[in-house]
């Protein structure tokens, strides 16, 4: 994070690029780190966190412009908030648990892994 925001062609490439009002946020319903000033900038994730989440609370970072240079700064401090908090987890476990995942056999030759991940996802936008 130190480089990124010590290399002045990098924050000059984001200050002021990108913009989008928080109007246009609201009506194309952005989501991620694009909530800088928006009205519910927790989202969905806060009113209905999954797994773990319903028992940690965690900040929702927010940024008061909207430019590149807040959605990467807002990015910046999600990654520190995510680092601390996997340290945290990984500090509470019990002395008897394992974290280590062992594969139960080696993968075959040319077979297919499938992986899911969350990405981030518009509010529904309908017009009155």
């Amino acid at each position: 994070m130190e480089l990124l925001w010590e290399t002045p062609s990098v924050v000059e490439r984001f200050e002021k690029t990108g913009f989008v009002s928080t109007e246009n946020a609201v009506a194309i319903g952005l989501v991620g780190p694009g909530r800088s000033r928006l009205r519910d900038p927790a989202g969905r994730a806060q009113r209905l966190p999954p797994g773990i989440y319903r028992f940690v609370h965690l900040p929702v970072m927010t940024a008061h412009h909207e430019d590149v240079n807040s959605r990467a700064y807002v990015r910046g401090l999600e990654t520190q908030q995510s680092i601390q908090f996997i340290l945290k987890q990984l500090d509470d476990l019990p002395a008897t648990a394992s974290i280590a995942a062992r594969a139960t056999a080696p993968l075959k030759p040319e077979s297919l892994v499938v992986t899911l991940t969350e990405g981030w996802r518009a509010r529904s936008v309908t017009s009155r």
